[in-house]
C-alpha cells in the first residue's frame, strides 16, 4: 500500500546519504582536513612536542605502536609523556570525572559519587592505568 510505495521512495534517497556518509568517515576525507584554517591549540601552545601531522615522521615508533595497539599507546603516553614515569603522580580519570555521576546529581546519597583516589588506585596505579586505557 502507501506505506510500502513511501518506502520505495525513501530508500534512494536514504541509500545515496549513506554512501555520503560512508565516503566522509572514510580515510578518503583525510585530505579534506588540508582545507581547514590549523586550529592553534595544535601546535606549541598545546603542550605536545610533537604534533599528530609530524608524528610519522619524528616519532615513526610511537605512531606505530599507537596505530596498532591504541591501549598500549595510551598507556605510554600517559605513564611515561605525562606523568614522567612517576605514577605517585596518577590519578584515576587524570582527576576529571570526580564529583557526582548518574542519579547521584539529582538524589543525595546516591552510590555514584567518583572522587580519584579514593578507589585504592594508589595500591597498583599500573593495574587501574591499564584498566583504564583498555575500557
Amino acid at each position: 500500500g502507501k506505506c510500502a510505495d513511501a518506502l520505495e521512495f525513501v530508500t534512494p534517497a536514504a541509500e545515496a546519504s549513506a554512501e555520503v556518509l560512508w565516503c566522509l568517515g572514510s580515510p578518503l576525507a583525510f585530505p579534506l582536513l588540508f582545507c581547514f584554517d590549523p586550529d592553534p591549540h595544535t601546535h606549541e601552545s598545546s603542550g605536545w612536542n610533537v604534533t599528530m601531522m609530524q608524528a610519522p615522521l619524528k616519532a615513526p615508533l610511537v605512531c606505530c605502536t599507537n596505530s596498532l595497539c591504541m591501549p598500549c599507546g595510551q598507556f605510554y603516553m600517559r605513564k611515561y609523556v605525562i606523568l614522567n614515569g612517576d605514577m605517585s603522580k596518577y590519578k584515576l580519570w587524570q582527576g576529571r570525572h570526580d564529583g557526582p555521576r548518574f542519579l547521584a546529581k539529582y538524589c543525595q546519597g546516591a552510590p555514584c559519587t567518583i572522587e580519584a583516589g579514593t578507589h585504592g588506585e594508589q595500591n597498583c596505579p599500573n593495574a587501574f592505568l591499564c584498566a583504564e586505557v583498555t575500557c
